[in-house]
Formats: structure tokens, sequence, C-alpha cells
């Protein structure tokens, strides 16, 4: 089972509150919270493509 971490949390609050009222402030909000949801995913991509690179060779 995945593990549901604060940053999905946000994304998804961040998501709907955006559709629910499309203000600058629910996009600002939006904004960061897709920041932060690739700040979390990116380090880990680049885990499995090295790990990936390695198993070719």
């Amino acid at each position: 089972m995945k593990k549901i971490t604060f940053y999905n949390l946000f994304f998804v609050f961040a998501v709907i509150l955006f559709i629910g009222t499309k203000n600058i402030h629910s996009s600002i909000l939006l904004i960061f919270a897709s920041i932060l949801e690739l700040v979390d995913i990116i380090p880990k991509l680049i885990k499995v493509i090295k790990e990936l690179r390695d198993y070719g060779e």
C-alpha cells in the first residue's frame, strides 16, 4: 500500500480548492503544491533511473 504523505494531501487539497474557487489565491496555492510535489518526486525518479541504468550494464 502506498504511503500517503503531507505533500500528497496538500496537493489534493489545492486541486479541490482550485476546482471549487478559481481565484488568484487558489492558483498560487496550486502552483506551490505542484512545486512541492515535484521536489518530493524528482529525487525518487533520479534514483530509479540510475538503478535502471546500472541494471542494464
